[in-house]
C-alpha cells in the first residue's frame, strides 16, 4: 500500500487524504476543506458508517457522510491503478481458455461443481446447507439479468455467512462485485461509477439501516 496523498473532491468539497492503509477495511487521515477553510480531519475507517458520521458532525455537515463514500470508491480506483489493457486481456483469455470457459457453463453439473468448489476453498455447510452456495451463485448471477435478485443472509455469529459470500464471490470476475462493509441510507446514490451488471454486496446489516433504499437496493 502506497503512502501518497491525495485530493479528491466532491460537490465543491475538497479532501485530502493521506497515508491509506488496508486494515479491517481502508484507514486513511482525511481533511475535508472548502474554500480553503478546514472543515474537520481525523484519522478514519472509511469503511465504517460510525467513523463516517462521527467526521461529518465534527465537520458540522451531515451529507459529508455520504461524500465520503465516494471519497472510499474513488481512493480505491486510484490505489488499484489503470485496467490491464485489452492485448493482455486477449492474451489471457486464449482459444482454448474460452473454449473450457463455455463447456464449463454448458455442464449440466455446474451447480454441483460450484458447490464442491465453494468446499475446497474451505466454505463448510451447516446441516440442512449444502444447497447455500448454489443458491448464492444463482443470485450472484441474476446481476445479469434486467432486475437482479435480492438476497438478505441471516444467522447467528459465527455461523459463516460472511465467508459463504466472499467465498461464492471468488468464482466471479473482480469487477462483478461491489463490496461494502457498510452503507448510509442515500450511499446507494453517491458510489459513482457505473454499476450496471454489478452485484452490490454488503457485509454489516448495520449498514443498512431501517426499510428504506439500502435495505431495498443491496443484496447482503
Amino acid at each position: 500500500m502506497r503512502g501518497d496523498a491525495f485530493e479528491i473532491i466532491v460537490h465543491g468539497v475538497r479532501y485530502l487524504v493521506e497515508e491509506p492503509v488496508l486494515r479491517d477495511g481502508l484507514r486513511a487521515t482525511v481533511s475535508a476543506l472548502v474554500d480553503n477553510q478546514l472543515l474537520a480531519t481525523d484519522r478514519l475507517n472509511l469503511d465504517r458508517e460510525r467513523d463516517r458520521r462521527r467526521f461529518a458532525e465534527r465537520a458540522g455537515n451531515p451529507a459529508l457522510a455520504d461524500d465520503l463514500l465516494i471519497v472510499r470508491e474513488r481512493l480505491l480506483e486510484y490505489l488499484a491503478g489503470p485496467p490491464p489493457g485489452a492485448s493482455e486481456a486477449d492474451e489471457t483469455l486464449d482459444g482454448e481458455a474460452l473454449a473450457a470457459a463455455l463447456a464449463l457453463l454448458d455442464d449440466p453439473r455446474l451447480l454441483t461443481r460450484v458447490t464442491e468448489t465453494v468446499a475446497a476453498l474451505g466454505w463448510m455447510p451447516p446441516p440442512g446447507g449444502e444447497h447455500l452456495p448454489a443458491l448464492v451463485y444463482l443470485v450472484l448471477t441474476s446481476r445479469l439479468l434486467e432486475r437482479p435478485v435480492n438476497l438478505l443472509v441471516e444467522g447467528p455469529s459465527g455461523a459463516g455467512k460472511t465467508l459463504l459470500i466472499s467465498t461464492v464471490a471468488q468464482l466471479f470476475p473482480a469487477d462483478a462485485i461491489v463490496a461494502l462493509t457498510g452503507m448510509s441510507e442515500r450511499g446507494l446514490l453517491y458510489l459513482g461509477g457505473n454499476l450496471s451488471h454489478r452485484m452490490l454486496l454488503v457485509t454489516e446489516a448495520a449498514g443498512l439501516h431501517r426499510d428504506g433504499i439500502a435495505r431495498r437496493s443491496c443484496a447482503r
